[in-house]
């Protein structure tokens, strides 16, 4: 998708509109890093803009997983006296092309769970659409993208496991007298496995008659893309809400 500078801050004018809505708050995108005329920017230079609280009670930030602070939004109740809740990031991507036009290169939701002034929150899941051929792979776009790293399977008992190699059901065992203590049967050694590079598609199966490409949507416009990060901002708030509903 290429679009002038100017359809950059259309969409800008429309998203943080629409996403202030969404959340009954003021919003409003920023260029980082500021004070840069990024409409001039050199060609194939990374032009990148996040979305920030306009409201007094803020700024709020979150540390990123992949390295750098961003500024977030809140999208729930506190669920505590301490004021933990879930915060939102919108951060988007693109490429000059040189007089004034740009390449969007992908745009994404990031969501953390944490203290209003603590950076250090727990940075959940993102949602993200990246363009097709500047980011290259079998992942589905858009997607759902997991930041819990790791995850701990436990492997069942020594007892369960020969019963599958043998290939039949657990058969109840007699009754035995026993003057041992009875001892509680445990679960084994947990397994750990690692879920960050699982990307979970939001949309496609029927782009394509093969997979992956089937999943992979292209980011044909704006306001394609606009109405993918609005609905897309609501549906996890509104998910978040059954937990915790913002007042």
């Amino acid at each position: 998708m290429k679009v002038s500078a100017g359809t950059i801050k259309t969409f800008h004018g429309k998203m943080q509109g629409r996403a202030g809505d969404v959340l009954g708050t003021a919003l409003r995108i920023r260029h980082i890093p500021e004070g840069r005329n990024w409409k001039r920017a050199s060609r194939e230079t990374i032009v990148a803009f996040e979305l920030h609280s306009a409201n007094d009670a803020g700024p709020f930030f979150a540390r990123r997983r992949r390295g750098g602070n961003c500024p977030v939004v809140r999208i729930s109740q506190a669920s505590n006296e301490l004021g933990s809740c879930a915060w939102a990031s919108w951060h988007e991507e693109w490429r000059s092309r040189g007089q004034q036009s740009f390449g969007l290169l992908g745009a994404s939701w990031t969501f953390f769970w944490g203290l209003p002034f603590q950076e250090d929150k727990q940075q959940l899941f993102r949602a993200e659409w990246d363009h097709v051929h500047f980011r290259r792979g079998t992942a589905a776009q858009p997607h759902w993208h997991f930041d819990r790293e790791v995850i701990a399977i436990y492997e069942p008992s020594s007892a369960a496991s020969a019963s599958r190699i043998a290939g039949r059901d657990l058969e109840e065992l007699p009754t035995v007298p026993s003057s041992r203590p009875l001892s509680e049967i445990g679960a084994g050694s947990p397994e750990s496995i690692d879920l960050s590079s699982l990307h979970l598609g939001m949309a496609g199966w029927s782009h394509a008659a093969t997979s992956p490409e089937c999943w992979q949507l292209p980011i044909r416009n704006s306001t394609a893309l606009l109405e993918w990060a609005i609905r897309t901002l609501e549906y996890t708030r509104s998910q978040v809400a059954s937990l915790f509903p913002l007042t």
